[in-house]
């Protein structure tokens, strides 16, 4: 290996693809790395693949893996040959769903002693799993606007009292920043913080209210409700009652069609 591989300079290149255009949280997903050697040949320990994003913490942010794989070990990467490596991810339950404010990443990294490690990345699509999908819309039903997510390390979640006995089990939980736009929340609910911690069997939603005290009480000053909504199989039509209830309002308004 020459001295400019080392620095990266002419080094072998990686592109990792994921061969599906969208995955699901809890899926198991099917990857491969295009490796192409460089100007001289490389000598590589390993070939890995990882899933990622970044997540909120008490002292800023910090990258968190969510799923990893070692594709290939002891290779060798010949000047201008080109090779792929197939491999599988797990996706886990706890991956956040990419919207505006989380972003999840695929990355492949060639490790190599005494040399630059050649990294790719590329953007990952992950869908909102069939419960969180249903918790949201029940919300939408309500009026309410489901805006920016941000991915929150869970014991600062814990930390914050947003998502009290999230930290015990997840590395990370979602968290979501929402509005009413109309329904029975406007002029009660100034902003719902709505914190989604999944688990194999099911989903909590912890539900932070900054509730309006002049329509409540007729208090000045903030005012903030909190409740907990469990999500297993229910329908959106019996998430919106229960979200209803959680949340403290008599409104009779019925749910959208088709729900």
């Amino acid at each position: 290996m020459g001295l400019l591989s080392r620095l990266g300079i002419g080094a072998a290149s990686v592109e990792p693809v994921l061969r599906a255009p969208r995955v699901t949280a809890g899926e198991t997903v099917p990857v491969r790395v295009t490796v192409e050697g460089g100007s001289d040949g490389q000598c590589a320990d390993a070939l890995t693949v990882r899933l990622a994003t970044v997540a909120g913490t008490d002292d800023g942010m910090r990258e968190v893996t969510l799923a990893t794989a070692t594709l290939a070990t002891d290779l060798t990467v010949e000047a201008g040959a080109r090779r792929a490596f197939d491999g599988e991810l797990a996706v886990p339950v706890w991956a956040p769903a990419t919207r505006e404010g989380t972003e999840v990443v695929l990355a492949a990294t060639l490790a190599m002693d005494w040399a630059r490690a050649p990294t790719g990345r590329t953007a990952v699509e992950v869908d909102v799993g069939p419960r969180l999908d249903r918790a949201l819309a029940a919300l939408v039903d309500l009026g309410i606007a489901v805006n920016r997510a941000q991915p929150v390390d869970a014991t600062t979640a814990a930390r914050e009292a947003t998502a009290p006995a999230a930290d015990r089990e997840l590395p990370i939980v979602q968290r979501f920043d929402c509005h009413p736009r109309g329904g029975p929340y406007v002029g009660r609910i100034r902003r719902l913080t709505l914190v989604a911690a999944p688990a194999p069997g099911g989903l909590t939603c912890y539900a932070s209210a900054d509730v309006d005290p002049d329509a409540v009480h007729g208090r000045t000053g903030g005012f903030e409700r909190f409740a907990t909504v469990e999500v297993t199989d229910q329908r959106v039509s019996t998430l919106r009652k229960e979200f209803e209830r959680a949340l403290g309002t008599g409104s009779t308004t019925e749910p959208s069609p088709g729900r």
